[in-house]
């Protein structure tokens, strides 16, 4: 006879405490997913207002029902806060390097009539050539508004 050996572990005590306040406001758990929905927000092109909305917090509160969800405000200080950082990460590259070569490109979304004027930098940083958007304005807004594009 074969005795069950798929016997899950039980946390300890001081695991379930450590699991818990990991979800307090100032917890790493908290962060962790507080960071991942500033990404979210940034990477999918969503309104801030997302985290107000029924269903986002619905499927929040059953995926991981100990967090407390961020209010919008604290959602847009994130990304700005998250937008200095990648700043002040792309001046430090930029003044480590010897040169950097500019490209200015127009740029038409498919299947849209919308067109975008964009100023990419390139250079080798640490022994790879890095490619970095500094700019993208819409042409049709740069026209009407007689807007120069200005880079950094």
């Amino acid at each position: 006879m074969k005795l069950a050996t798929n016997i899950e572990k039980v946390p300890t005590i001081s695991e379930s405490f450590k699991s818990t306040g990991a979800f307090k406001e100032d917890g790493y758990k908290s962060k962790e997913i507080a960071d991942a929905i500033v990404y979210m927000i940034c990477k999918d092109n969503m309104p801030v207002r997302c985290v107000e909305e029924e269903g986002f917090r619905g499927m929040l509160n059953k995926c991981v029902p100990h967090f407390k969800i961020p209010c919008r405000t604290k959602i847009t200080t994130m990304i700005e806060d998250k937008y200095r950082q990648c700043v002040e990460t792309v001046n430090a590259m930029l003044s480590a390097v010897p040169d950097v070569a500019f490209t200015c490109d127009a740029v038409t979304v498919p299947n849209s009539s919308r067109s975008f004027l964009t100023v990419t930098a390139h250079f080798v940083y640490k022994e790879s050539l890095n490619t970095i958007r500094l700019n993208s304005t819409r042409m049709d807004q740069m026209l009407r508004n007689k807007k120069i594009l200005t880079v950094l």
